[in-house]
């Protein structure tokens, strides 16, 4: 943060505003890290979760798990999409504070709110088309795929991507 010259007045109004416009946009990245964190690790989990969760019922169409399963697949379904939707609460948190806190527009910001984009929409129409209108599973969990891999390019892929270039 920086300090008013001395030759100016005790925190002036201009300082002030100063002051108060680095401790906003300190706020708002941390906000910006903290969500951008919990909607990949949320994602993650999600996606984790389906892959058992297919795994399972693989295993039960072929008959090897029939009285193992102490839970409903269909209820630990339910729970796995409750959690996609919080996850793209975090996700969205994440989009507008990213365009909040982005003073220069680069290339890399550009691919970065892309790729996030594009996973955002992906989850929501998952999430819909789940909810609404009866999406079968296995699109579903496609789909959870394709946000996953979406959200790790433009997270992890785009540094990788740029410093190969550069």
């Amino acid at each position: 943060i920086r300090r008013p010259p001395r030759s100016t007045p005790l925190y002036s109004s201009a300082a002030s505003d100063v002051y108060k416009r680095q401790a906003l946009n300190n706020w708002v990245m941390s906000l910006h890290l903290y969500v951008t964190a919990m909607s990949i690790t949320l994602l993650v989990i999600v996606s984790y979760e389906v892959f058992l969760l297919e795994w399972r019922v693989k295993k039960v169409k072929i008959g090897e798990f029939l009285d193992d399963i102490p839970f409903s697949i269909e209820r630990n379904y339910k729970t796995t999409f409750k959690l996609a939707g919080i996850g793209i609460m975090f996700l969205t948190l994440a989009l507008l504070s990213g365009f909040y806190i982005t003073d220069i527009v680069t290339t890399e910001i550009q691919l970065k709110a892309l790729y996030t984009s594009i996973s955002w929409l992906i989850y929501c129409s998952i999430l819909i088309g789940t909810k609404y209108f009866n999406l079968k599973t296995k699109y579903a969990v496609r789909g959870l795929v394709f946000t996953l891999v979406f959200l790790l390019i433009a997270y992890m892929g785009n540094s990788y991507i740029f410093s190969t270039i550069a």
